[in-house]
């Protein structure tokens, strides 16, 4: 039985490790930024090449982002195999808190062009909007154990709070400087923590771990 815990939390253990490296930090912070463009983008462009703008810049940006974390990250890990049941949980949370996230982003999307009308409290609804990806943020971060995603999905919650905020109040230009404002700083922050992961964990070569399936005794 204390066998079977503790390669549960060595296993949890290494399996947090891989977001130390600040990579999904800067992820965040890339596609705040992006946001925060497409938003301003949105008093000239109609919505579909806002859409398309998106997509493209974030690929453009985001590839090199995956690939240091492929080509970096993993070598100096090692190759890990974990358990059917870790992977089974982490594939369902990936699901469900990328649906959660990009379902208010297209809400968000549809209502400040128009498409869609909301008929309740505008304050309301820039609550709303911010507090629902800070929600998907927390889950995330518990299953995890990935202690600054806390940090991080508050200031990505804030900067779409505060979009919505100065865009009741017909500050655009100021809700769209905020918003890459607290991109930039996310992706610092990431950058940051990129440094200090390649510092501590030097590159390693042909070590293979495998979680086994554990089972109760």
């Amino acid at each position: 039985m204390n066998e079977n815990l503790n390669l549960n939390q060595l296993e949890k253990k290494t399996a947090s490790l891989i977001y130390q490296d600040g990579i999904f930090d800067m992820t965040l912070g890339l596609a705040l930024i992006v946001f925060g463009i497409a938003y301003k983008l949105n008093e000239v462009w109609p919505e579909t090449k806002i859409v398309l703008f998106m997509l493209g810049l974030y690929a453009i940006i985001a590839t090199p982002l995956f690939l240091i974390q492929v080509l970096v990250t993993k070598p100096r890990l090692g190759v890990v195999k974990y358990s059917t049941q870790r992977k089974r949980k982490q594939m369902a949370m990936i699901v469900a808190a990328a649906s959660l996230l990009i379902a208010n982003i297209v809400a968000f999307i549809l209502i400040t062009t128009g498409v869609f009308q909301f008929s309740g409290d505008v304050y309301l609804m820039a609550v709303i909007f911010g507090l629902v990806p800070f929600l998907a943020f927390i889950i995330i971060a518990y299953l995890l154990d990935f202690k600054r995603l806390y940090l991080i999905g508050a200031l990505f919650s804030i900067g779409i709070f505060l979009l919505n905020l100065f865009a009741i109040q017909n500050l655009d230009l100021i809700g769209t400087v905020t918003i890459i404002g607290l991109g930039i700083g996310i992706m610092a922050i990431g950058a940051v923590y990129l440094v200090l992961f390649l510092k501590k964990y030097p590159k390693i070569t042909g070590q293979e771990h495998e979680f086994q399936e554990t089972r109760n005794k």
